[in-house]
């Protein structure tokens, strides 16, 4: 959500709770708009691409892009193949 504060075009959360930044224009908030939504589309895209199912949470009052893993470490995990275990 855009908002006009005084001389500068302000960038908020859709719930307005937390500002992303202030521009002198609103055509620079609407760019930093459309970057955000790009990134957000963007990883949603190669998570869906992997064969992921992907949602979004809630966690501190942020919204995040939850994304299914498996961490591994290295060491921990031999492979089948390896010469030594």
């Amino acid at each position: 959500m855009i908002k006009q504060v005084g001389d500068q075009w302000c960038l908020y959360t859709k719930d307005g709770s937390r500002k992303l930044g202030c521009h002198a224009s609103k055509a620079e908030a609407e760019a930093q708009e459309r970057v955000i939504v790009e990134r957000q589309h963007r990883q949603l895209t190669v998570a869906t691409a992997a064969g992921y199912t992907t949602r979004t949470e809630t966690y501190q009052s942020r919204e995040h892009l939850v994304v299914p893993v498996v961490a591994l470490v290295e060491g921990v995990v031999h492979a089948m193949n390896a010469e030594h275990a």
